[in-house]
């Protein structure tokens, strides 16, 4: 099996992650709510509570979240769930990301005082179905920038016939 490149891996994951921080900053612009990937983060360093913009825990925040994405999440989708999922690169991405989104949303939205799927939040809808999505761009854009073996449902054989 060819599996991707842990380094292509890592440049989609950084990719993926700064289109997913863009996206939540860029939402509060066109007049969504606020959903500040580095305060949801740094609520973990500040007690609980989303931090100030530009605060110390909003940039351990930002920090913590660029590791993941960055270093962290890629090294897992290489080494140990790109072999166990099937498909092309860009569906085992998406794959990886829907389970990233899962533990997300039952674990760690809690500990942030979020609530399970984010439903503590303002608009928990909006938050439910936007985490989703970019959790699924994030897989999206990783897959492909991470590359590997490719289905290609084709079984021929490339032998001259006899």
């Amino acid at each position: 099996m060819n599996k991707p490149d842990l380094g292509k891996a890592m440049l989609g994951g950084f990719l993926g992650t700064l289109a997913m921080t863009v996206l939540f900053w860029g939402g509060k612009v066109a007049g969504l709510p606020d959903l500040d990937l580095a305060a949801i983060v740094g609520a973990i360093f500040n007690g609980g509570l989303l931090p100030a913009t530009a605060s110390t825990a909003w940039w351990a925040g930002l920090l913590v979240h660029f590791v993941l994405g960055v270093w962290l999440l890629p090294l897992g989708y290489v080494c140990a769930f790109y072999p166990i999922y099937w498909g092309p690169p860009v569906l085992r991405g998406i794959l990886y990301a829907i389970g990233l989104w899962i533990v997300m949303s039952l674990l760690m939205l809690p500990m942030m005082q979020l609530g399970v799927f984010g439903f503590k939040t303002v608009h928990p809808m909006w938050f439910l179905g936007s985490f989703f999505l970019i959790h699924v761009l994030y897989g999206a854009i990783l897959g492909v920038v991470a590359g590997g073996e490719r289905s290609t449902g084709n079984n021929r054989s490339t032998a001259a016939p006899v």
